[in-house]
């Protein structure tokens, strides 16, 4: 029970540290836009941010829904390409970016959310920006590469993915890692990290 309150703890912090960006931008915005009144040249640009900070803030909501939650208004199996758009949407104004076309295909709703995390961990290690790209074979192997400059794999990751590292000991960010990780040993498997200068990829076999 205490792992899982403190992992319900991690979790939640990680959402607030997640939408306290978009929503920020909100807020400011309609404060400057308040003052605003006389200048269209500023309120134009004001909207734009408005508008700006309400979808990053819906993608990271639909993102972390299905990447977090249980998302019971889904059926057993999802589209593929559902998971993709979902990814596409919330790296869509950072500077990391998603290469991949997935194939039409339905998946189990654990299966993309171990896509989902395993994009957010890979994502995390581009400092610098880069891309992410997904390479699946259903009942064979799921890798998520990142390719960029600077990768940065840290060892709190490391263990959240090995789940090495006790729950009560890790950080808000490793939320993900750790999701990861437990994802992978439910179907009997484990994350393998493969590291170089320019690229990391994590693989799972899913066979």
């Amino acid at each position: 029970m205490g792992d899982d309150l403190d992992f319900a703890a991690l979790l939640a912090s990680h959402l607030c540290h997640e939408l306290a960006g978009p929503v920020g931008v909100i807020v400011n915005g309609l404060e400057v836009l308040a003052d605003a009144e006389s200048n269209s040249g500023l309120r134009t640009d004001v909207m734009g941010l408005l508008g700006e900070g309400a979808a990053s803030a819906l993608a990271r909501l639909q993102f972390f829904r299905v990447a977090y939650g249980l998302s019971t208004g889904l059926g057993a199996e999802v589209s593929l390409a559902d998971t993709a758009v979902l990814a596409e949407q919330f790296f869509a104004q950072g500077r990391v970016r998603l290469a991949w076309a997935p194939p039409l295909i339905l998946v189990s709703k654990d299966l993309s959310r171990l896509v989902l995390n395993l994009l957010l961990v890979a994502g995390e290690t581009l400092p610098r920006g880069g891309t992410l790209s997904v390479s699946l074979e259903p009942d064979v192997q799921l890798s998520v590469i990142a390719k960029g400059t600077h990768i940065r794999f840290s060892e709190l990751q490391a263990g959240a993915l090995a789940g090495t590292t006790r729950v009560a000991e890790l950080e808000p960010r490793a939320a993900s890692a750790w999701l990861a990780g437990a994802l992978a040993r439910t179907r009997g498997s484990s994350i393998v990290v493969d590291e170089g200068s320019d690229q990391i990829s994590l693989t799972v076999q899913l066979g």
